[in-house]
């Protein structure tokens, strides 16, 4: 790591050589204590849902990322997964008009077409 950086902080689910040298580490969660979604190369979005119990004061990285930029004086109330893909859908042409709902047990492939006619 760079000798030159004043002020390390790390966010991640291991005490990581990285983490080791942080100045702040967030404690992160893994992919199966965490709700939210994903877009693969593929185009298909997919619901991700948790089936463990995260450890006492880890958080989901939108939880950390929220509090932080609230403490940095934004105003993000974003309280669910659902809630970021709603924004995401209004924000970015791929996504529009896609809901939580619309993921299901499967999840949805958004082909080109789609992404064109939704534009």
């Amino acid at each position: 790591m760079p000798s030159s950086l004043e002020f390390i902080v790390v966010q991640d689910i291991l005490l990581t050589e990285t983490a080791q040298q942080a100045d702040v580490v967030f404690p992160a969660v893994t992919f199966a204590e965490k709700d939210g979604s994903m877009t693969n190369l593929d185009h298909h979005v997919q619901a991700i849902r948790r089936s463990l119990r995260p450890l006492p004061g880890a958080r989901t990285d939108w939880e950390i990322l929220i509090e932080l930029a609230q403490h940095l004086g934004t105003t993000w109330n974003y309280e669910t997964p659902a809630d970021i893909l709603h924004e995401i859908a209004e924000n970015n042409p791929f996504y529009a008009g896609l809901e939580w709902e619309d993921l299901g047990k499967q999840g949805v492939r958004i082909t080109q077409e789609q992404e064109v006619a939704r534009a």
